[in-house]
């Protein structure tokens, strides 16, 4: 019989692959929830173009990306007196 040019798998090996393709595809599925959150703020923070409540978006969304439970973002006005958004989460 004519001998395999391709080494057997062990199992062990079989399961250190199959761990490996798990992880890798946790990792793709973590990438793209990441990646629709951060879709999903960047259409929502051009949704209503008041400043304050736009601020308030940017603040918003950045804190949920980062899972962050607190945020501010602010800005120098025309007026030169600073407007500071900040967000935490109630929880």
């Amino acid at each position: 019989m004519a001998e395999s040019p391709l080494p057997e798998l062990s199992w062990a090996g079989l399961d250190d692959l199959l761990h490996e393709l798990l992880d890798r595809v946790g990792e793709v599925l973590t990438s793209r929830e990441r990646l629709r959150a951060l879709l999903d703020a960047v259409v929502g923070i051009g949704a209503d173009l008041d400043l304050h409540s736009t601020l308030q978006r940017i603040v918003e969304a950045a804190c949920r990306l980062a899972n962050a439970r607190y945020g501010a973002f602010g800005v120098i006005g025309a007026d030169r007196m600073p407007q500071v958004t900040s967000w935490s989460d109630p929880e």
